[in-house]
C-alpha cells in the first residue's frame, strides 16, 4: 500500500539495512514467514510448482482475473495463464497498481476470502477517501466465524448482491395445515399411560400368586408383611385466661374468666390419659414385634437345618438385622414422645402452681392437635425364610400446646404466646436476666469496614473513592460483573 513496502531477501542483507531504513525514520517490523517468497530464494520450488501447472487443463475465463504480478488481467489463451502462474512464485507483488486499476476498471466492492482483514485494511489505504466498499467475511480472531460469515452475506445482499443460499442442504418451513381453520385451544391426547383393565388384573394376579420358588429340596413360600398405620385422634384443649394486665407486650386473651384448680386438674388428668394411649399403643407393638421376631428365629433355624442355599439364609438375616433396625426406631420415637410428654407436664404443674397463688397467666385457647400413634397388624403365612420389613415408623407427634409460660423475676408470671405450627418451647421456672454482650477489644469498627470495602471496590474497578456509597447497586450503578465481585470479596477477606 502507500504506507507500507515488504522486503524479500536473505536474513542477512535484511539485518544489515534495517539500521539504515529506522535512521530515516522508517519503522521496521519483521514478518513471520518461512520463506523469502516472490523471490528467485524460492526457485527450488518453482520448477515443482510449474510442473504441476502444465499437468493440469485451463479453460479461457469467462470473467476478468486480476494478477497481483503484472496488477493487470489475465489473458484468454489458457497457455498464457499457465506461463504466468508457473512464474508468478517467483515475482514481486504489486498489490497497490492492481486495487486501483480494478477501482478505475469500475471495481468498487472489494472482499476478502480467508481469516483476518489484512487486505481489506490495504484496500482502504489504497483508496482512501475515494467512494468504495471493503468486507472481510472472518475479520476477527475472537469473534465467531459463522456469525461473521452471516453477517458479511447479510451486508452484501443490502448492497445489491444477488447471492445464492448459504446453507445448501437447508429446508423451507413446512407450512402449517392448520391455516384457514377457526382458532381455538389444542390439547394433545397421547394414550402411553393408559391401562386397560385386563392389564391392571393380570398384575394384581401376578403380584398375588404365592410367589412360589421351586428348589431340589423345598419349597420356600415368600411372605410379604403388611403394616397398617392406625391414626388415632387424642384432642388437647387448654383454655387458662388472666387480666391482661399480667402481661407484657401485646398479649392476645380470648376472654376475662379466671379459670378454677378443678379445670386446671381436668386438664392434667386429660394430658395424663392421652400419655397412656400412647404408652398403650406402644406396648402393643412390642408384643406384635416379639411375636413376629420369635417367628422369624424359628423359621431362621429351620431354613438352616433343611440346607437351604447361603442366598437364602443371608437373606433371611437382612430380613431380621431390618426388623431390629426398625424396632430401635419405634423406641427412639417413643422416649422422645415420652420426653416431651415429661417437659410438658412441668410446664402444666407450673401454671396450676401460680393458680394455686392467684397469678394465672394469660393463655389463648389453643387449636386441636391431633396425634398419630402407629400400630402395625401383622399377616404371615408360615414358613416365612424371607420377609420384607415394614417401612420406617411414623413419628409420634405429641401434643402442642399453642403457649409456652416463660416465668421472669417479676412478681406476677409473664406467658408469652406460641402459635401451634411453631416447636413448642421448654418452659424453666427461673429465667435470670442475660447481661448485654459487650464488643470484643480490639474488633473492627463499621467505619473501618466501609472505608476498606470502598478502598477495595476503587482499586479492582478505577472509580474514585470518592464517587463510591454504599448505597449503590453493584450492577445498575458500578457495572460490576461476577468475576470482578469475586476479587473484590477475595481482597476484602484478605485485608
Amino acid at each position: 500500500s502507500p504506507k507500507q513496502v515488504v522486503l524479500a531477501g536473505k536474513a542477512r542483507d535484511l539485518e544489515a539495512i534495517k539500521p539504515t531504513l529506522q535512521a530515516n525514520g522508517f519503522n521496521v517490523v519483521q514478518l513471520s514467514v518461512s520463506a523469502a517468497f516472490h523471490t528467485p530464494l524460492v526457485g527450488h520450488a518453482q520448477v515443482p510448482f510449474a510442473q504441476a501447472i502444465a499437468k493440469a487443463t485451463f479453460k479461457a475465463p469467462t470473467a476478468k482475473v486480476y494478477s497481483n504480478a503484472s496488477a493487470g488481467i489475465y489473458p484468454s489463451d489458457p497457455n498464457q495463464i499457465k506461463q504466468i502462474l508457473s512464474d508468478h512464485i517467483l515475482n514481486s507483488v504489486n498489490f497497490t497498481q492492481e486495487i486501483e486499476n480494478i477501482y478505475n476498471a469500475g471495481g468498487y466492492l472489494f472482499i476478502e476470502f480467508g481469516p483476518r482483514n489484512i487486505l481489506t485494511n490495504l484496500v482502504k489505504d489504497i483508496l482512501g477517501d475515494k467512494p468504495h466498499v471493503a468486507v472481510a467475511l472472518n475479520g476477527s480472531r475472537q469473534k465467531d466465524s459463522d456469525r461473521q460469515l452471516r453477517e458479511a452475506l447479510a451486508q452484501l445482499r443490502v448492497l445489491g448482491l444477488e447471492l445464492g443460499t448459504l446453507d445448501p442442504y437447508a429446508q423451507d418451513p413446512v407450512p402449517s395445515q392448520s391455516a384457514g381453520r377457526k382458532k381455538g385451544m389444542q390439547v394433545k391426547i397421547s394414550g402411553n399411560s393408559y391401562i386397560s383393565e385386563k392389564t391392571r388384573q393380570g398384575w394384581i394376579n401376578a403380584l398375588n400368586d404365592g410367589h412360589r420358588i421351586k428348589g431340589s429340596t423345598v419349597e420356600v413360600v415368600k411372605e410379604v408383611v403388611k403394616e397398617v398405620i392406625k391414626e388415632v385422634p387424642v384432642e388437647v384443649r387448654v383454655e387458662v385466661p388472666v387480666p391482661s394486665n399480667h402481661g407484657v407486650g401485646t398479649v392476645a386473651s380470648s376472654n376475662n374468666n379466671t379459670p378454677s384448680l378443678e379445670q386446671a386438674l381436668a386438664l392434667f388428668s386429660e394430658q395424663q390419659s392421652a400419655i397412656l394411649k400412647a404408652h398403650q399403643q406402644y406396648l402393643d407393638n412390642q408384643a406384635e414385634y416379639i411375636r413376629v421376631f420369635a417367628n422369624l428365629a424359628g423359621q431362621h433355624q429351620a431354613a438352616l437345618a433343611t440346607g437351604l442355599s447361603k442366598e437364602v439364609a443371608d437373606s433371611l438375616a437382612k430380613s431380621m438385622e431390618a426388623f431390629h433396625n426398625h424396632q430401635a426406631e419405634t423406641l427412639r420415637v417413643h422416649e422422645t414422645y415420652l420426653h416431651r410428654q415429661s417437659e410438658q407436664t412441668q410446664a402444666l404443674l407450673t401454671l396450676m402452681r401460680g393458680h394455686v397463688n392467684g397469678t394465672a397467666p394469660t393463655i389463648t385457647t389453643p387449636p386441636t392437635v391431633s396425634v398419630s400413634a402407629p400400630q402395625p397388624v401383622v399377616k404371615q403365612t408360615p414358613p416365612t425364610p424371607v420377609v420384607t420389613p415394614p417401612p420406617a415408623p411414623t413419628p409420634v407427634e405429641a401434643p402442642k400446646p399453642a403457649v409456652a409460660p416463660v416465668v421472669t423475676s417479676a412478681p406476677q408470671p409473664v406467658v408469652a404466646q406460641t402459635p401451634a405450627s411453631q416447636p413448642v418451647v421448654t418452659p424453666t421456672p427461673v429465667v435470670t436476666p442475660t447481661p448485654t454482650p459487650q464488643p470484643v477489644a480490639g474488633g473492627l469498627s463499621l467505619d473501618e469496614l466501609s472505608n476498606a470495602l470502598l478502598g477495595i471496590v476503587s482499586e479492582k474497578t478505577g472509580y474514585p473513592t470518592e464517587m463510591l456509597e454504599l448505597g449503590m447497586d453493584i450492577e445498575a450503578d458500578l457495572g460490576i460483573d461476577s468475576i470482578k465481585r469475586v476479587e473484590i470479596l477475595g481482597a476484602m477477606r484478605d485485608q
